[in-house]
């Protein structure tokens, strides 16, 4: 089995991201980096509260297994800056092919490549389960 990278991750209408975000993971060197926000909805408070780990954490948990590593479901996930249902989409790399991951606010709102599929054909690409997804990666 080949190793799988995610590459960018997509968001729009989850959580704190009210409007489409977009983060490319290949625009980074390898490395270890320091992450920090702004908060610009109270910006007393600095970097909490904007977003960070929603990004980096929450968004590919529920994109890829349809719940956070805390356990949070889609009802939990629309942001409360905006009307849209929330959506996120994760690019992954396997081997030399690029495949994009998208979940919406129903079951049936998960596709591979614009493909409606369901939770195996995800298991099954990414190949790791979700208590594998949130011990090794999220932690």
């Amino acid at each position: 089995m080949s190793e799988v990278a995610v590459t960018n991750i997509e968001t729009e209408a989850f959580k704190t991201f009210a409007t489409r975000t977009v983060l490319r993971i290949d625009d980074f060197p390898a490395g270890l980096h320091f992450v920090r926000g702004i908060n610009l909805t109270n910006p007393r408070l600095g970097s909490n509260g904007a977003g960070k780990s929603t990004l980096l954490a929450d968004a590919p948990s529920w994109c890829l297994y349809g719940r956070t590593a805390g356990g949070l479901r889609t009802v939990d996930m629309r942001s409360w800056l905006a009307k849209a249902p929330p959506r996120v989409a994760i690019t992954v790399r396997r081997g030399d092919a690029e495949h994009v991951i998208q979940r919406g606010p129903r079951a049936s709102a998960l596709t591979i490549d614009g493909k409606t599929v369901g939770q195996e054909d995800v298991d099954a690409l990414v190949g790791t389960s979700f208590a594998a997804w949130s011990q090794a990666v999220v932690l």
